[in-house]
């Protein structure tokens, strides 16, 4: 409700759209990162009042055309009978769980197989965005100092940030 139903189906068909994306880099690339098509299942722990869960399951399918399933307590203690702390769960048969230190590593051989090039322990302290070349799109110049402690910089038509959580601030 904070910001509306409208912006809410946006930002979920974007998501649908990158875990497609996603799929097809899998499949065209030929990674092998364990990818488990059986669907996620979000449960609630130690009994938690999930009463109002099956109408806003409800709500959400036909907001977003989405297929999620509301699985009762009952019926998860008799699918999982040694988990007596699980409570309500839903199931989204869409979603899929992959290994993403495979995913990571056939990701970057499909790339560099195709000519980009991988900068690893190298910290980018800034990204400046440099003018157009000849009808061209922005550039990017990237200043980074290596792991021991060298100084530098790239300049590159696309950047991709990809850091952890704790990857520290770039300018």
């Amino acid at each position: 409700e904070r910001y509306g139903g409208d912006l809410a189906s946006r930002m979920y068909a974007l998501s649908r759209k990158a875990l497609q994306l996603l799929r097809e880099r899998i499949e065209n690339y030929a990674i092998d990162c364990d990818v488990e098509n059986s669907g996620v299942l979000s449960v609630s722990l130690f009994g938690s009042d999930l009463s109002s869960t099956p109408a806003e399951i409800a709500h959400l399918n036909a907001a977003l055309g989405t297929s999620f399933q509301y699985i009762p307590r009952a019926d998860l203690r008799a699918l999982y009978p040694s988990s007596p702390s699980f409570g309500d769960a839903v199931l989204d048969n869409s979603a899929f769980a992959l290994n993403p230190l495979k995913l990571s590593l056939g990701l970057a051989a499909a790339a560099t197989a195709r000519g980009a090039q991988i900068f690893e322990r190298t910290r980018a302290v800034a990204v400046e965005r440099t003018a157009t070349r000849e009808g061209r799109r922005k550039r990017f110049r990237v200043r980074c100092v290596t792991a021991d402690g060298k100084e530098g910089a790239v300049d590159c038509d696309y950047v991709v940030d990809a850091t952890n959580v704790a990857g520290g601030a770039v300018q």
